[in-house]
């Protein structure tokens, strides 16, 4: 009665329609209960007076949108990401947001430490949990994981879409399957790409530079006019060793054009900066214009590639399945002849 009378005397002059009286009695109300909010109906006739259960409540909480419950109740585990806009979207939320990303872990191969990943995204925060992404090759079965990839970067880019996606890519993974996961992103997502140092066992980006870093890599091969007929090429990228013509060619024997990306003195350290990946990514782009203008019966680009596994990603960005031809994907052991084997094709359909 008194908490009634108190919510008309504050409210009724502005709006109150109902009130409501919620219990959480597991066996249900005592008869005198009912009877007492009948008598205040009585009182009250231009307010609705009604009683609910905790389960009730909790049915009408589980009908509210999405949102509306993670600001209530918090978001899932692993959707934190989507809900930084609950509450007041103050201006220390909103800024949290905006120097955020999502964090993509791509290591098939080893495990590595969460603390040297979050020490190289500094100053940028994480937007949730990261998305592990862990394809086990088994039996060479490459169709298997890429087709897993393809699920599971489908299902994070569809979590991060209400959001404009930033993601950070750390991997350690065979380079076909850093290709396609490049391929997968395209350059219609913000990455970040990190590469990680070997030698210091860190994700974060030397503060001074070798000698090595400051080589420039170089596209050779470009044809000065188009090459008639129908066929194949073939694109050789030497960053961290070199990838020799006699090896692609005992898988690719008699390609329209050769095209080749590298540095003089190819070396694992080479990638030390950000910067360098910017001047790569225009000699791949390049390197890609120039089959599609100059080689126009070229039906598969056979890609080798000997680098760090942010240039790999990179590369799988820079294809364009719509315009350019099929891509190959090679996996390298020095163990077997031919050394070079195919893992896939990406095309616009996916990988074959």
């Amino acid at each position: 009665e008194e908490d009634l009378k108190g919510a008309v005397d504050h409210w009724a002059d502005k709006g109150l329609k109902k009130w409501v009286f919620v219990y959480n009695v597991r066996r249900g109300l005592p008869p005198d209960v009912p009877a007492l909010l009948t008598e205040q109906a009585k009182l009250y006739p231009a307010i609705d007076i009604d009683h609910l259960s905790n389960d009730a409540l909790w049915e009408l909480l589980r009908g509210l949108p999405m949102q509306d419950r993670c600001e209530i109740l918090g978001a899932p585990t692993g959707y934190e990401h989507l809900f930084f806009y609950g509450g007041d979207g103050g201006a220390e939320t909103l800024a949290h947001i905006q120097n955020g990303c999502f964090v993509l872990v791509h290591d098939p191969m080893v495990p590595f430490n969460m603390a040297s990943v979050a020490g190289a995204l500094h100053p940028r925060t994480a937007l949730g949990p990261p998305l592990h992404l862990s394809p086990l090759l088994e039996d060479e079965d490459w169709e298997a994981v890429f087709l897993h990839q393809r699920e599971v970067v489908a299902g994070g880019l569809a979590r991060a879409a209400d959001l404009v996606p930033r993601f950070a890519i750390f991997s350690i993974a065979p380079i076909p399957l850093i290709i396609h996961l490049g391929f997968l992103f395209s350059d219609r997502v913000e990455t970040e790409l990190f590469q990680f140092d070997r030698d210091r066992g860190d994700w974060s980006w030397p503060n001074e530079q070798s000698e090595t870093a400051g080589q420039v890599p170089e596209l050779v091969g470009e044809p000065e006019s188009e090459v008639a007929g129908e066929g194949d090429a073939v694109l050789r990228v030497s960053l961290s060793e070199l990838v020799r013509a006699a090896d692609t060619q005992a898988v690719v024997p008699n390609p329209l054009v050769e095209l080749a990306i590298g540095i003089g003195d190819p070396d694992k350290q080479w990638l030390q900066s950000p910067e360098q990946l910017s001047h790569l990514r225009e000699l791949y782009l390049e390197a890609l214009k120039s089959i599609r203008r100059k080689v126009p019966g070229c039906g598969r680009l056979h890609v080798f590639y000997a680098g760090p596994a942010a240039g790999a990603f990179l590369l799988g960005q820079c294809v364009n399945p719509r315009m350019d031809p099929e891509i190959a994907v090679y996996e390298y052991s020095r163990q077997r002849e031919p050394r070079y084997r195919l893992a896939g094709v990406l095309t616009e359909e996916g990988a074959l």
